[in-house]
């Protein structure tokens, strides 16, 4: 353990003391900085004012008093600075000379304080240790105590009629410890004797009560189950005849005593037989149900097949089912689905005659009209074929051509179908007129172009012209002499102008 630190030398004495106040009080009388002096400075300029900033005067009285206290001050600490600076001086040499001698020695001393540590701490532990071993050995003789049976009541380990006071237990050498144990262990040793037998005993009775049990609860689980009654896995559930038992119902039973046994049973017996009585009845209700079932099957058998056939009938006249109306419907007949599936067999004769001949005769008319239908229409595409070649044979003479203050010459084509239905001497006679039209149109318009043509060339090319017109007048044979002569001058003066 580390040392506690030495207490600091008192090193001022009290005339020690009372030279230093003597050596301060002369240094400042010396410089005149006496009690008076300080009592004059307060009693001359504690009670300065300055009234404001116009008090001029009072703030230069306040100036030089603070400038003379300020003197003071300065002349305070100077003689004070002086007065220590010796005082000073010695003291750090007293600090450095410690300090040079302390460090010689120190290594020294914390080496045997070390020394003196550890030993004094390898002595508490081992004090330690010994004080802990004895509580241990306290507190397992208290265990083993309570691990006999003992309790500790008063101060004192009670076992039976043995006691002992506590400190006697924990204090006791081993020896005398010893025989007390023995005491305790004696005692302890005949109550698990006891205690065994006990417990032997019990666990028969235990044994002997669950065989009875268990042959109790198997033989009323044979009884139920020849009644008829389903056991479920580990017998906690019971179900049969419309009644179910849960698990706690089932340990009631199993486990009951006689009376409640006895009446549990004769009221399942009741529920059985009651059960069987209501099942022949549901039985007997089920067989007369499928019964009445088969036979309504049997005649809706018969009635779908009778249906089938009607359907049948209806389709093969060509009506077809219309579910919008609920009904077969063609040909301007209506057969609905009430007539079809209530009407009797005589009647339903009556109303298939009586469709037979509306469908037919529909189908006559229809037949009729399609066929005239279908010869107009054929009339029609003749007439169409015809009316296309003939207006193919009119386009190849429509020729238009504009005259000043005219229209066009060729006539509007008629249509195709009026071309058809046109008779042929009709269509000849359309068709040479416009023959005759285009042809006019082609040498008119050959004419015009001529004449544009001439209009717009030069004189040799009109000349030209002419002479090309000239040169394709033929040459005839003339019998009267003076014709000859005549034909001949002209045609010796065309051959001059070639």
């Amino acid at each position: 353990m580390a040392k506690a630190k030495e207490q600091e030398v008192e090193v001022l004495t009290a005339e020690m003391v009372d030279e230093i106040d003597t050596d301060i009080t002369s240094a400042l009388v010396k410089e005149n900085l006496t009690e008076k002096l300080l009592g004059d400075l307060d009693r001359n300029y504690a009670g300065l004012t300055i009234s404001g900033q116009e008090d001029k005067e009072g703030y230069s009285r306040v100036l030089e008093a603070r400038k003379h206290v300020k003197s003071i001050r300065v002349l305070i600490k100077k003689t004070c600075e002086f007065g220590r600076a010796k005082a000073n001086a010695e003291s750090q040499k007293w600090i450095d000379t410690q300090k040079q001698l302390t460090a010689r020695i120190s290594p020294l001393e914390d080496k045997l304080e070390a020394m003196e540590n550890a030993w004094e701490s390898e002595r508490d532990r081992l004090k330690k240790e010994k004080a802990q071993a004895e509580e241990n050995r306290r507190m397992a003789r208290v265990s083993e105590l309570v691990g006999f049976g003992a309790k500790f009541e008063d101060g004192k380990w009670v076992l039976r009629d043995l006691d002992y006071e506590d400190p006697i237990i924990r204090e006791a050498d081993e020896e005398v410890y010893g025989v007390i144990r023995e005491q305790y262990k004696a005692i302890f040793d005949e109550n698990e004797r006891v205690r065994k037998e006990k417990e032997e005993k019990e666990e028969k009775e235990r044994e002997e009560m669950a065989k009875m049990r268990k042959e109790r609860r198997g033989n009323r689980l044979d009884a139920l189950r020849l009644l008829g009654m389903t056991i479920g896995p580990d017998a906690l559930t019971m179900e049969g005849f419309g009644m179910h038992f849960n698990d706690t119902h089932m340990e009631m039973i199993l486990d009951g005593d006689s009376d409640y046994w006895a009446d549990q049973l004769e009221k399942i017996k009741s529920r059985i037989a009651q059960w069987k009585e209501e099942e022949k009845e549901r039985i007997a209700c089920e067989q007369k149900e499928k019964e009445e079932r088969e036979k309504q099957e049997r005649i809706a058998l018969l009635r779908g097949q009778v249906l089938a056939k009607r359907q049948d009938q209806l389709i093969e006249l060509g009506l077809k089912w219309v579910s919008s109306a609920q009904s077969y419907e063609g040909f301007a007949t209506s057969i609905s689905k009430n007539t079809l599936e209530d009407v009797s067999s005589e009647r339903w004769e009556d109303v298939l005659a009586e469709a037979t001949l509306s469908v037919n005769f529909k189908k006559e008319q229809q037949n009729k009209e399609a066929e005239e239908k279908r010869q107009q229409e054929l009339k029609e595409a003749e007439e169409l074929a015809k009316g296309k070649e003939r207006l193919r044979l009119l386009d190849t003479y429509h020729f238009n051509i504009e005259k000043p203050g005219m229209t066009s010459v060729a006539a509007p084509s008629p249509t195709v179908s009026a071309l058809g239905k046109m008779e042929d001497e009709e269509f000849s006679e359309l068709l040479g007129k416009r023959k005759k039209n285009f042809e006019w149109s082609m040498q008119e318009q050959n004419r015009i172009t001529k004449e544009r043509q001439l209009i717009e060339a030069s004189d040799k090319q009109k000349f030209d012209e002419i002479l090309k017109h000239l040169a394709a007048t033929p040459k005839l044979e003339f019998k009267s002499k003076k014709y000859r002569e005549q034909a001949g001058f002209i045609y010796d003066f065309l051959d001059g102008l070639k």
